[in-house]
């Protein structure tokens, strides 16, 4: 799936000590249509998901400050980076820092102060979203604020992705950062949008 998407939303090890990142010098990494070009250290920190119930998994991405739970099934990977990130692609598994958000049906990300207006549905960085056909204000279970948009491709190449595409996308500001979460199903792929909602709505924790 080529969905043209972020570079979040959410990063660091799910267990023991956070890990500390290298220091190489920087390296331009790419973007997806329609988003501006990040300079982030190179490579990112891949999290290590801690199994749940029910066959779920927990993400503690530290740099991110967030903590999610999503279906193992899913076979998400945690990116921890300047901007940190939470990824699933048609053919995983992938390793953080390969543009691997260029193939993503799931797309999450975590970005330091209020960026609401650079993100969509006003802005177009960090990933792409369909024209809107619904929002409506939502609360995770931490008590934290947000609005939960559907969007739809109405014509092929409008976001990389073809028509028919649909998309549901969670936007949150908790004082001290921004994050996103973005689930773009294709035609013809499985529905697992009460799966995304239960993970957004229930066992997201946004904040340090």
């Amino acid at each position: 799936m080529r969905t043209a998407i972020l570079g979040l939303v959410l990063a660091v090890a799910a267990c023991g000590s956070p890990v500390s990142t290298p220091t190489p010098s920087p390296t331009e990494a790419s973007t997806p249509a329609s988003a501006t070009r990040q300079t982030f250290p190179s490579p990112p920190i891949s999290d290590s998901p801690v199994p749940s119930a029910n066959g779920w998994v927990t993400f503690t991405n530290r740099s991110g400050q967030f903590t999610v739970s999503v279906p193992a099934a899913w076979r998400a990977t945690s990116c921890e980076d300047q901007a940190s990130y939470l990824v699933a692609v048609v053919d995983p598994p992938v390793g953080c820092g390969r543009d691997e958000y260029y193939d993503a049906w799931l797309f999450a990300m975590s970005l330091a102060g209020d960026q609401r207006q650079a993100v969509p549905p006003a802005g177009g960085n960090y990933t792409g979203l369909a024209p809107v056909t619904g929002s409506k204000d939502v609360v995770t279970a931490g008590g934290v604020h947000g609005i939960r948009y559907t969007a739809t491709v109405v014509k092929d190449g409008m976001i990389g992705t073809p028509k028919g595409t649909t998309q549901i996308y969670y936007l949150f500001f908790n004082g001290a950062r921004t994050y996103f979460f973005l689930y773009s199903r294709l035609p013809g792929q499985t529905d697992v949008s009460t799966e995304f909602d239960v993970a957004i709505q229930q066992r997201l924790k946004l904040g340090a």
